[in-house]
């Protein structure tokens, strides 16, 4: 006989994730859609529960492989104090769970064979249900109906993919229910439920939170690991007006002023642009010059307008005067931060059309202020771009 499916009303998702926190209580399966592939979850603590769970993805003994189950908890600082219990997270690690959990993003976490049970009893698990080759395997779903479940659970919960290994994975609850039905074992399940948005079809993409601070993509799935990578830096943009004197020098001085990082370090984009810039215009000879007698590269640089798409992509924003800080914050998302660069709150004099004492002198002016702004960031261990 075919298990009924759950299909809830607007205002009933509630309901529904009472309904599969009380199955999973008595040791029955359900069946829910997150926003990776429809999944199949289980009381971690339930020993019986997780063998049934594997036997519905047709894992019969327990001589047999048996697919990675993730422990799934209910937010971002949840995972954050599990991970802690392990490792200590980096900069790099740290940004990435802020930026992709909740979501597509599955935390592998090394631990070693001495700490393993300790943690796991601290979960209140067995050794085997969340962890895999000497690491702990973390998610926090993003969809709206586990993540309710996960929240009115009092019970550690551990969820799998609901697919055989050897087919694709499914786009609907549906689906893999009358897959699982068609297979022999979807009489095991104990509550199906089906509520939007529908899974995307593609598995977590799992990154492993490496010891030394870095990362190292273990499965690329719902996120690709160069988009991922991508998102995981910090852009510094300093701003003036036709970026070609001021902007360019602040650059260059802090590409050089940033030391080689540690592999836990967030990687720093260093970029310049102007408040009224054409584009495609060389910095001025007096800045090449200037950074010439400093030992700086200021490379081949061509000017950038400023534009709400440049300064939305900044972690920080740092003005010359107050009519770019202005400027610069009239066209600023909520929440960036826009500054003066100087500290002191004081304008940096624009050196155009002044000799060469005066570029020299801007430039020296930029390098404290820009050394006093990285030691308030502590950008003592950075990456340069």
């Amino acid at each position: 006989m075919s298990l009924p499916l759950i299909r809830p009303e607007q205002g009933e998702l509630g309901q529904v994730a009472k309904a599969i926190r009380d199955t999973l209580q008595q040791g029955g399966i359900g069946l829910i859609p997150v926003e990776t592939t429809p999944a199949l979850c289980a009381n971690a603590e339930n020993a019986s529960a997780v063998g049934t769970l594997w036997k519905i993805r047709g894992i019969a003994s327990e001589g047999e492989t048996r697919p990675a189950t993730a422990l799934h908890v209910a937010s971002r600082q949840a995972a954050r104090e599990l991970i802690t219990k392990v490792i200590q997270i980096s900069p790099l690690q740290s940004l990435l769970i802020d930026r992709f959990v909740p979501g597509g993003v599955q935390l592998a976490v090394p631990i070693s064979d001495e700490r393993l049970p300790t943690v796991l009893e601290s979960i209140g698990i067995e050794p085997g249900v969340a962890d895999e080759n000497g690491q702990l395997l973390i998610r926090v779903p993003s969809h709206p109906l586990a993540s309710l479940l996960l929240e009115i659970c009092d019970f550690p919960v551990v969820m799998t993919n609901a697919r055989a290994e050897d087919v694709a994975q499914p786009t609907t609850v549906e689906q893999a229910l009358d897959r699982l039905n068609s297979a022999g074992t979807g009489d095991l399940l104990g509550t199906a439920a089906a509520a939007e948005p529908h899974p995307a079809g593609k598995a977590s993409t799992t990154v492993r939170l490496e010891l030394d601070g870095s990362l190292a993509f273990l499965r690329e799935g719902l996120l690709e690991e160069r988009f991922v990578r991508g998102q995981l830096r910090h852009t510094v943009l300093f701003v003036c007006t036709v970026n070609t004197c001021r902007s360019p020098m602040a650059a260059a001085i802090a590409r050089n002023l940033l030391p080689e990082g540690d592999p836990g370090d967030v990687p720093i984009d260093i970029r310049s642009a102007g408040t009224t810039a054409m584009a495609g215009m060389p910095a001025t000879p007096e800045a090449v010059k200037a950074m010439d007698r400093r030992g700086v590269e200021m490379g081949s640089h061509l000017s950038t307008p400023l534009t709400r798409a440049s300064i939305s992509n900044a972690w920080r924003v740092y003005a010359m005067t107050q009519s770019h800080l202005e400027m610069a914050r009239a066209i600023a998302p909520p929440g960036t931060t826009v500054e003066l660069l100087d500290p002191a709150g004081a304008d940096v004099r624009d050196p155009i059309g002044s000799g060469q004492s005066v570029y020299d002198q801007t430039a020296e002016q930029l390098s404290v202020m820009i050394a006093e702004r990285f030691a308030e960031l502590g950008l003592t261990g950075a990456t340069t771009a």
